[in-house]
């Protein structure tokens, strides 16, 4: 359902350039549902990015790595064609003013993320999509992204068909079984990462 739901908010058909946040508490289920959502609608697109884990990157490369790696693919351009530093607006629209792009950037958490990785979104061609995955809601409101879809915690049905019945009644009682089944539902709060 939810799938169905983000479909329906990024109007793939639509030739507006529309961004998307995927907001949601850690372990939810938004990098599922981002790489489902990818392989469904990535060869309508020229030109597709998935930046994921995108916060951990920064951590390891620093912003100006990472960004200039995300230009690089967007742009379809070798790194020593492309320096950040000395990116120019109308290179960035002759680049991909034209091109219907799909860019997945899971993971954005911090003010510098958004700063870093979103100021040059406005210059993808008619019909792209910019698709963000987050657990800070801010970032959606400083990206400007209007359209903010929540991941919600699994239902008790779903949740319980989630947990492997085949350990656990290996071990346990019928009875006993389905009292800690319902016990792990309430305390992951429908989670799927802690199930």
């Amino acid at each position: 359902m939810e799938i169905k739901e983000i479909l329906s908010l990024l109007c793939t058909e639509s030739l507006d350039v529309r961004s998307i946040g995927i907001w949601g508490t850690v372990g939810i289920g938004k990098t599922a549902i981002v790489e489902e959502i990818f392989r469904i609608i990535s060869v309508q697109y020229e030109t597709c990015v998935f930046l994921k884990d995108l916060h951990k990157e920064v951590e390891v490369k620093g912003h100006d790595a990472v960004r200039e790696d995300f230009l690089c693919k967007v742009l379809e351009v070798e790194p020593d064609v492309l320096r950040t530093s000395n990116i120019k607006t109308s290179f960035l629209r002759s680049r991909h003013g034209r091109k219907r792009v799909l860019v997945i950037l899971d993971d954005v958490n911090d003010l510098r993320d958004v700063e870093t990785f979103l100021e040059n979104l406005n210059y993808f061609g008619p019909g792209s999509r910019i698709i963000i995955t987050s657990r800070n809601r801010r970032v959606f409101v400083l990206g400007k992204i209007n359209h903010v879809y929540e991941v919600k915690p699994l239902d008790i049905l779903t949740s319980l068909q989630l947990l492997d019945r085949g350990v656990l009644q290996n071990v346990l009682s019928p009875e006993v079984y389905k009292t800690l089944s319902l016990e792990l539902i309430i305390f992951s709060n429908g989670n799927p990462q802690v199930l």
